[in-house]
């Protein structure tokens, strides 16, 4: 079963929930703190779009519904889209944007 873009979204915020396995200017790290794709089996640190690639291909059109939200609720937050927000803004509001998007998904039934 496919999963909704409400549990994609959910479950890249939980990628990078821990700041720890949060990045900023790359899309994904190993446990060396090395750049790698962020579908890398090895990859454990992750940006808020490499969160989403390591949990739903990017061949998938749930993929594009995820990125709508996150967009968004960036722009809302920010006024910038989130790969720009990921770069720029703190781990907190990161995670403000998750939310908000989760929160829009959800009340879409998406």
């Amino acid at each position: 079963m496919t999963k909704t873009v409400t549990e994609i979204i959910s479950d890249a915020k939980k990628l990078i929930e821990d700041p720890e396995h949060w990045v900023q200017y790359t899309m994904a790290h190993d446990s060396q703190g090395n750049t790698v794709d962020p579908e890398d089996k090895e990859a454990v640190s992750f940006c808020s779009v490499g969160a989403l690639y390591n949990t739903i291909s990017p061949r998938e059109k749930e993929f594009y519904r995820a990125i709508h939200y996150l967009n968004d609720a960036s722009r809302e937050l920010t006024g910038i889209l989130v790969v720009s927000a990921n770069d720029t803004c703190s781990h907190r509001s990161i995670m403000r944007i998750f939310d908000n998007a989760i929160k829009n998904a959800k009340e879409n039934n998406e």
